[in-house]
Order: structure tokens, then C-alpha cells, then sequence
């Protein structure tokens, strides 16, 4: 599936399949077109079959290769996901945060228009300027 090239949402779980097949059934639903970064520090990894009733509504990337057991391996498991990170803007989302895509349209448009600030949030979301690599930090950050 094409998706918008301008975002990526890292969604970060650990051994909640439940949480993580809902929030994707809402996103599927939501018509979400952003590139989708699963960083999975579970014990038990997500099927392939669990991801792939998705693959046709959502563009997905599964990475399993880091267990969270402790604060330094949940950094290690987002520096990992951010290696494969290609758009201008992240939002790294927990399995249990629902955000209109809507929302995100909105925040992607305020950083793209307002190039002098490198995020832009509210409620539960935020969204951030990313480039080469590394988060893009400028004056107002």
C-alpha cells in the first residue's frame, strides 16, 4: 500500500496483542496513510498472520529485535525503529493512544508552514521534524 510520504508513526508495544490488533484495526478503519513502524519489545513477537490482515489498508514495518527489560533497552528499541525512519515527521504513539488522522494532518501542516519550530502537539500527540536521521532542532526547540 502507497503510503503519505510525509510522516511515520513508531507505535511502541511490549506484549499487549490485543492493544496493538485494536489500535491497528482503528487506524485500518481511520484510513490512516502514514508509514506504520511497529517497535515490538515483547517477549512474544506478533504473528504474521496477525499483521498481514492489515498489510492491504496499512504500510507496516514489524521490528522485533530489542526486549524492553529496562529503560536503557526501550531507548535502544527507539533508536533502532528511527534507523528506518525515510519522512520528514515522527510521532511515536503507544498501543493504547487513539489520534485522528485528522490531527496528525494538522500538526504536519502547522511544522510544514512554520519551518522556525521543530514539533508541534497537543493532547496526546505530537508531531517532529526529522531529517538525516536526527530529530531537527533549531531555536524554538
Amino acid at each position: 500500500m502507497p503510503s503519505n510520504s510525509l510522516a511515520t508513526i513508531i507505535l511502541m508495544v511490549k506484549d499487549r496483542r490485543e492493544f496493538v490488533l485494536r489500535w491497528l484495526t482503528y487506524m485500518s478503519a481511520s484510513n490512516c496513510d502514514y508509514k506504520i513502524i511497529i517497535a515490538d519489545g515483547g517477549y512474544t513477537k506478533l504473528s504474521k498472520t496477525d499483521l498481514d490482515r492489515f498489510n492491504t489498508k496499512l504500510d507496516l514495518l514489524h521490528l522485533k529485535k530489542i526486549t524492553d527489560v529496562n529503560y536503557e533497552s526501550l531507548i535502544k528499541k527507539i533508536n533502532y525503529a528511527l534507523k528506518f525512519v525515510k519522512t520528514k515527521f515522527i510521532m511515536i504513539a503507544d498501543d493504547d493512544d487513539f489520534i485522528s488522522t485528522q490531527n496528525i494532518d494538522f500538526h504536519i501542516n502547522f511544522l510544514s508552514n512554520n519551518p522556525e519550530f521543530s514539533s508541534s502537539g497537543g493532547q496526546k500527540i505530537g508531531v517532529f521534524g526529522f531529517n538525516n536521521g536526527k530529530y531537527k532542532l533549531n531555536k524554538n526547540s
